[in-house]
């Protein structure tokens, strides 16, 4: 039958910031948006959730904000250690790297500008339920994320592949290898990438392409 829509409330609303600090609370934005996306997740525990969260603080060019997140981020993440350890996903991304500021006029700022950050972070119980829907050994899910975390050249296509394998990682017969990947280009992290993978291959623009011969 069809899936029902949570419209359930179970966390509380997210505090307008106009109010705290009419109050006089000291609050600082990612906090309460961190705050927030915490008690989402604890909210909706038995329930297969995705959230997206946008913190632009790091957004001005002297780069001197971003380490405000800092206590703020390793705090949320010591209270979900648990869950990081058996059923929530953890993904770290940035839509570009450093720009903007003295370092992009010499040859490291411009590839610095050109390579986003990425971090994944998922349990080791789903990988080896991962193994299990491939048909593999198990450990091979972890050992190729971790072979492609350091050799392998990795694209916003494949962290889309990676999340979308992941929302169907139940159903063994949507999952497909990489080799069997219908635009080629798109690949799963958690299965092994050619380490002789071109930007021509993973359609990067030569522009912003980083290997041997690319645009930097």
């Amino acid at each position: 039958g069809r899936r029902q829509c949570i419209n359930t409330p179970r966390f509380a609303p997210l505090k307008n910031v106009g109010d705290l600090l009419r109050s006089g609370a000291q609050a600082a934005l990612p906090e309460v948006l961190l705050e927030w996306a915490e008690g989402l997740v604890n909210g909706y525990s038995s329930e297969r959730l995705f959230m997206m969260l946008n913190l632009m603080t790091a957004h001005e060019h002297l780069m001197l904000r971003l380490s405000t997140l800092d206590d703020y981020l390793v705090n949320m993440l010591e209270r979900l250690s648990s869950r990081l350890g058996t059923n929530l996903v953890l993904v770290l991304m940035s839509d570009h790297g450093t720009h903007g500021t003295w370092l992009n006029g010499a040859a490291v700022g411009v590839a610095e500008h050109r390579r986003p950050l990425l971090r994944l972070v998922l349990p080791r119980r789903l990988l080896v339920r991962i193994d299990t829907a491939r048909s593999q050994p198990t450990g091979t899910a972890l050992a190729a994320l971790s072979e492609n975390s350091m050799a392998a050249l990795v694209t916003p296509y494949d962290m889309h592949a990676t999340l979308l394998e992941l929302a169907h990682w139940h159903r063994p017969h949507q999952l497909l290898t990489n080799s069997e990947s219908p635009s080629g280009h798109a690949l799963a992290l958690w299965a092994p990438i050619d380490r002789a993978r071109t930007c021509e291959d993973a359609h990067v623009p030569v522009r912003w392409c980083l290997c041997d011969g690319g645009g930097v």
